[in-house]
């Protein structure tokens, strides 16, 4: 994740129903929204409002692909590994992983 967004944020976007079942779908490879639809039961809207908040936050691309008829399938892959939060001491923090970077963003002190 290369911009800072605040960890609340991501935590609220990640556990979201709908924005969980479209990660854990994308885990693996990408996906097209439609198969996104039918696998998580929403409507095409409610999917792309999630998908660019996704986009938004770094936690999912779009890939764009043709196929042999030339025509343009857009594709969404997660772009992590893991996500964890722990809590150590009266403090908890986010960790995400991804093929690149390990990203780990205090969430909040319990004081």
């Amino acid at each position: 994740m290369s911009r800072n967004f605040d960890a609340a944020d991501i935590v609220d976007v990640i556990f979201d129903e709908y924005s969980s079942a479209i990660l854990t779908a994308t885990s693996a490879e990408p996906v097209a929204v439609t198969n996104i639809v039918e696998a998580v039961g929403m409507s095409p809207a409610t999917a792309y409002r999630r998908i660019d908040q996704l986009i938004d936050h770094e936690l999912l691309a779009e890939r764009t692909w043709f196929d042999e008829a030339g025509n343009q399938i857009h594709m969404y892959e997660s772009q992590f590994e893991s996500v964890k939060i722990e809590i150590i001491n009266g403090i908890a923090y986010l960790h995400i992983v991804g093929d690149d970077a390990h990203e780990l963003t205090r969430l909040w002190e319990f004081q």
